[in-house]
């Protein structure tokens, strides 16, 4: 009997561990509206790009550009046949900024996902400027409880569903708190995997044409906790890993070279802003290096350390002060960003100071760089010039 007893509680225990929860979601669709071209494009790295955009206008946004919706023109953005990454089982996430224009009449569309009929999961505002929700089937719930959204004013706002014990869970937020009359229960939600994405409309895209402006908008697969979505408001990531930005959860060569890419462009996409001053520049990959993947410049093999062995493989990929323009990347000696391999860079990395020094220690414990760092950021290229030729 006692036998018998233990495997019930391991059971019990292994079920309680293995339920769905809040806070594990990953960015599948991020739609920052930055690129006139191109107002569709996806910046999450999963490749969702809009599949039709239409009488969509570029205009000045919360970070950046946002993207303006006519419901006079019908204005519509699609994407069908599902979103990459995406079946919303057990959980999903719709986030945006929205900012409503007080020429609008009726109900206002933010994001929507349907079969190409109505409805499954959307965020509407309802004609009295409310929240107005379905999670997985058209059972509609008004939010009357909830803030009205102001007309011309940036406000910012977040559906998660997550499915719990064979019922799913709604909870609403707005400006990062959730409203009064949230969570509702729906029924358990179904597979998403090839529903439509609708942005500024809803019911397939037909109806509920928004008159406002929409940025920062943002699909994730699971549901995010309360501190991720408030962390939506900065431009934070909202789940997975800080600085991850081809979303394979690992800080890697890839997501130094997207970074640095950015920083070069001079672009402002809000997930390279690190450190939340409204750019993205040099000082976001000083955040990157040394506070998220916590190394040192020059540690081109992403090992943690900083020491000869960097140099090995930096000078075996034969790039040094070569004749091509910015075809360098961070694992073959652009520490500096501008995608060259040249005395620059060793200026960058022995003015951090970690050479041979192990592992990065703590930000307070960071050495200084001495003279001897110095002198061999000039001497080594110099070195390595003289038996190159």
């Amino acid at each position: 009997m006692m036998h018998c007893k233990k495997l019930t509680i391991a059971a019990l225990f292994l079920v309680l561990f293995s339920l769905p929860s809040y806070g594990e979601g990953i960015l599948v669709a991020h739609y920052e509206f930055e690129d006139p071209d191109d107002c569709g494009k996806d910046s999450s790295g999963m490749g969702n790009d809009a599949d039709e955009v239409f009488e969509v206008e570029q205009v000045d946004g919360v970070f950046g550009n946002g993207a303006f919706f006519d419901e006079t023109l019908q204005s519509n953005f699609v994407k069908y046949d599902g979103l990459e990454g995406f079946t919303g089982k057990p959980g999903v996430t719709l986030a945006a900024w929205v900012r409503l224009d007080e020429a609008t009449t009726g109900f206002d569309g933010i994001i929507s996902q349907d079969a190409g009929g109505c409805c499954q999961n959307r965020i509407l505002l309802h004609p009295n400027q409310q929240p107005f929700i379905n999670l997985s089937e058209h059972d509609d719930r008004h939010l009357t409880a909830s803030e009205f959204f102001e007309f011309d004013e940036w406000m910012h706002i977040a559906m998660t569903g997550l499915d719990i014990d064979g019922v799913a869970e709604a909870r609403v937020y707005v400006n990062g708190e959730e409203v009064e009359d949230s969570p509702q229960i729906f029924p358990e939600m179904d597979d998403g995997s090839l529903w439509n994405l609708y942005l500024g409309a809803g019911e397939a895209g037909n109806v509920h044409f928004l008159t406002g402006s929409l940025d920062d908008v943002r699909v994730y697969e699971g549901a995010l906790d309360e501190d991720e979505i408030l962390a939506l408001l900065t431009g934070g990531g909202g789940g997975g890993l800080r600085g991850d930005f081809n979303n394979n959860n690992a800080l890697d060569a890839d997501d130094i070279e997207l970074l640095s890419a950015e920083v070069r462009a001079g672009t402002i996409t809000s997930r390279f802003d690190l450190n939340n001053d409204q750019k993205v520049d040099a000082a976001d990959r000083t955040v990157w290096i040394k506070e998220e993947r916590k190394t040192w410049v020059g540690d081109s093999n992403l090992d943690g350390e900083f020491n000869s062995t960097d140099f090995v493989s930096v000078f075996a990929a034969g790039e040094y002060e070569d004749a091509t323009a910015q075809n360098s990347t961070w694992a073959e000696g652009d520490w500096n960003g501008d995608a060259d391999f040249d005395s620059s860079d060793f200026v960058a990395a022995f003015t951090d100071g970690g050479y041979e020094m192990g592992a990065r220690p703590p930000a307070a414990a960071v050495p200084e760089p001495n003279g001897y760092a110095a002198l061999a950021a000039l001497l080594l290229p110099l070195f390595f010039r003289r038996k190159r030729s």
